[in-house]
């Protein structure tokens, strides 16, 4: 009988074949681990960039914001003033001012920025700042005239107005519910939807006036889209009208003139009525004995015209060796500084004449007179324009201002792009006398709207991190508030561009 031998059975000799779903899965699990792990390093990566970016971002608008206030600092002392070399309208210090860090090593720079003058063909920003001043203030002109008839007939003058435009501005501004012919009053803004009232009093923003009937961003801002002054090439005007800033390079509502020097001293009051104080002022101030004397007798006396013929018997006297009788009250007032140009008092049989007669004397002493001197004992005065910074434009709606005159002016006083450093006679309004030759009759009527000093300031400051890094660039508008500066407008224009190095298309 043969026996079937017997089969050796190993134990995996029953198994079926299997398959490499084991490794098929471990190598799933490793590839979406590291797809899980490569997704979470990139947004590490993009939160540490952006985080990096933020904070590269802050440290330019601080660069930037460091240039608001070294403007401040310049512009709110004396001192600083005098020691600028050139002038604050376009100034190698405000380029690229470098910033260091505790290492020693520059973190980055700010430029002050300015727009350039209306008849710069180049079209390049200056480097400085730009007076408030040299603008039309609108809240201003209403306080003169509240019936708003002196606004309307200047805004008139201005480039493209239209009677109803400047008819609405007013009546936003005036205090009445009337509105005059083309105007607009609280009944018709409350027919639009939204609905709002008219301000029918000061207005805090020009961006405020996009409420009136008939204003648009066109005729406010112009074309100049990124708000640096210049005409870059995507700011080409839609129907061939060149390039404009709009009315908004001509119009203020900030600019103020503060009855104070700049460090916040006293002026000398010249209707003061004690008259020893006056005197004393006077002879401080000016550092004129004989124009002090004669202000106190024009005080005390009746003048007169110096063209009139002399009186027989009368001699020419002189005011060093006159003595002041303080115990006279005074009896006149002076009603503008240009009163004691080309006057004369006579007393007895001698005839003083005012030290402002002599041509020498006149350049020498009204500038101090207009910076020193106030005719009302009020801390602040409504704010006038500054004939030394406002464009050709704003000085054609100054009423009794004639076209041969503004020319006259524009002709006489320094560009403001001109870097070397402003003579002192253009520190006021004076040199309209000394330089211009307008009359003092003239000025007399001109003193109310004409002014030539500056306290409020606009300034764009671009900041800039060394290397490759982002750019900042900040308006603010500065009011010097009589030696304790104060921002009394913050806009950040980044957004905009840069400003500063956008080439113009002209």
């Amino acid at each position: 009988m043969n026996a079937t031998p017997p089969q050796l059975i190993t134990p995996h000799a029953s198994a079926k074949k299997r398959r490499g779903v084991v490794i098929v899965a471990v190598l799933v699990v490793i590839v979406l681990l590291s797809l899980a792990g490569y997704q979470y390093a990139d947004m590490t990566l993009a939160e540490y960039k952006a985080s990096e970016n933020a904070h590269r971002l802050v440290q330019a608008r601080a660069l930037a914001g460091s240039g608001v206030h070294f403007a401040m600092a310049m512009t709110s002392r004396t001192a600083n003033l005098n020691n600028i070399e050139g002038n604050l309208w376009n100034n190698p210090l405000f380029k690229d001012v470098e910033l260091k860090g505790d290492d020693g090593k520059v973190i980055g720079r700010f430029s002050l920025i300015a727009p350039p003058e209306a008849d710069d063909t180049a079209g390049q920003v200056r480097f400085g700042l730009e007076c408030e001043a040299g603008k039309l203030n609108l809240n201003a002109m209403m306080k003169l005239d509240p019936t708003g008839k002196t606004l309307n007939g200047m805004l008139m003058k201005l480039p493209i107005m239209t009677a109803d435009i400047a008819a609405a501005i007013v009546d936003w501004l005036d205090p009445d519910s009337e509105a005059k012919a083309g105007g607009a009053e609280s009944d018709y803004y409350s027919s639009l939807s939204p609905s709002y009232r008219a301000r029918n009093g000061p207005i805090e923003s020009l961006d405020e006036l996009l409420l009136v009937k008939g204003m648009t961003r066109e005729l406010l801002y112009g074309n100049d889209l990124n708000r640096n002054g210049i005409q870059d090439a995507n700011e080409m005007s839609d129907d061939g009208g060149g390039f404009s800033r709009g009315w908004s390079a001509l119009l203020t509502v900030h600019s103020r003139e503060q009855n104070r020097d700049l460090e916040s001293g006293t002026l000398v009051w010249i209707n003061n009525t004690d008259l020893k104080q006056l005197y004393e002022g006077l002879a401080q101030y000016i550092g004129d004995e004989e124009l002090a004397k004669f202000i106190v007798m024009y005080r005390q006396y009746a003048s007169a015209d110096v063209d009139a013929a002399l009186p027989k018997g009368t001699t020419i006297g002189s005011l060093a060796n006159y003595q002041v009788k303080f115990d006279r009250r005074a009896a006149y007032q002076v009603n503008s500084i240009y009163d004691l140009i080309g006057v004369r008092i006579q007393r007895g049989k001698v005839i003083y004449t005012s030290p402002l007669n002599d041509p020498a004397k006149l350049s020498e002493l009204l500038p101090g007179l207009l910076m020193y001197g106030k005719l009302a004992d009020v801390p602040e005065i409504v704010a006038r324009v500054n004939v030394n910074t406002a464009p050709r434009e704003v000085l054609l709606t100054i009423p009794g201002l004639t076209a041969a005159d503004v020319d006259k002016i524009m002709q006489t006083r320094p560009r403001l792009s001109a870097t070397e450093t402003t003579p002192e006679i253009f520190d006021t309004q004076a040199w309209l006398v000394t330089d211009a030759k307008f009359s003092a009759n003239q000025m007399r009527s001109l003193d109310m709207y004409l002014g030539g000093t500056s306290q409020v300031y606009r300034v764009q400051a671009v900041g800039q991190l060394t290397g490759r890094g982002p750019t900042v660039r900040i308006e603010a508008v500065i009011d010097t508030n009589a030696g304790r500066p104060r921002i009394i407008a913050w806009r950040d224009l980044t957004e905009l561009g840069k400003g500063l190095n956008e080439q113009p298309a002209r």
